[in-house]
């Protein structure tokens, strides 16, 4: 007996697909249950087999394209009233009140309530009703019931059905909601990323205007005394103190060169990523 597969395999579209299984299953069940039933369900075998052939096509439409299942897409309405034209009509067509496919619209609405909002999904559980009482209504219900074994698996069958359907679509339900947190998480982690590489931007260059400040105000307190210097040398080179002015004089040039060497780095250290121009003291 096949296992259904594991968590980790229903990746992608698997678990939606798992839930088109069960269509299939129930359209070659209630096939099954026409051919080997009471005559009166084959009285319309006709009409019941282009049903049932339809059916099964629409079926394989959605195995083959598992995203009009999910939740939320605009085919919602679509596939929904397509399931419940079909049984609706098959129940029609196998004895109305009598026919055992009416247990079917119970795996309708089921599925119609993890793919549709809860309004939209009250509203098709209204119709769905109303489309019943009238088939029921319309059509001849004086057959007998099914023997007793028939009803036994029959019953047995959907059972399961509605497990596997119902869990499929839970699980389709989770994966949606992990989706959705994972997606919050990735997001709020790059808006943190952002913002902390936004405060350490700022902070970087805060630290080298507090840095070049420095250096203007270190090069201002320089360049005063040593312009003084150099004034007080150039006035009387012929002194009798010239071979001292001139030794004052080369030491002031020789300031004066360090200080535009330092200039030059506090030049260098403007941030790649500042903006604004950086002046020369």
């Amino acid at each position: 007996m096949n296992r259904l597969p594991s968590d980790a395999a229903l990746d992608g579209y698997g678990l939606a697909r798992v839930v088109v299984a069960v269509r299939v299953a129930v359209v070659v069940s209630i096939a099954v249950l026409v051919a080997v039933g009471p005559d009166w369900m084959s009285a319309h075998a006709a009409g019941t087999a282009a049903v049932l052939a339809a059916a099964l096509l629409y079926a394989a439409v959605l195995m083959a394209l598992p995203r009009y299942e999910v939740r939320r897409t605009r085919f919602a309405w679509l596939v929904s009233a397509l399931d419940t034209a079909f049984t609706l009509a098959l129940i029609g067509l196998t004895g109305g009140a009598a026919s055992p496919v009416a247990s079917v619209l119970a795996l309708v609405v089921i599925a119609s309530a993890a793919r549709l909002p809860l309004r939209r999904c009250l509203l098709l559980s209204a119709m769905v009703g109303a489309g019943y009482l009238a088939v029921v209504l319309t059509v001849d219900s004086t057959h007998a019931a099914l023997a007793p074994w028939v009803l036994g698996l029959w019953g047995a069958l959907y059972v399961v059905f509605i497990a596997v359907m119902s869990g499929g679509l839970s699980r389709l339900l989770e994966r949606e909601h992990q989706s959705r947190v994972r997606a919050l998480v990735e997001a709020e982690a790059e808006h943190a990323a952002a913002e902390e590489e936004r405060d350490l931007r700022a902070r970087l260059l805060r630290s080298y205007e507090a840095q070049q400040e420095g250096l203007k105000v270190l090069l201002h307190e320089f360049r005063t005394p040593v312009a003084s210097l150099d004034a007080l040398t150039a006035s009387d080179p012929a002194s009798d103190d010239a071979a001292a002015s001139q030794l004052v004089r080369r030491h002031s040039r020789h300031l004066a060169d360090m200080l535009d060497a330092l200039s030059d780095v506090n030049l260098s250290r403007r941030p790649a990523f500042s903006t604004g121009r950086v002046r020369r003291v």
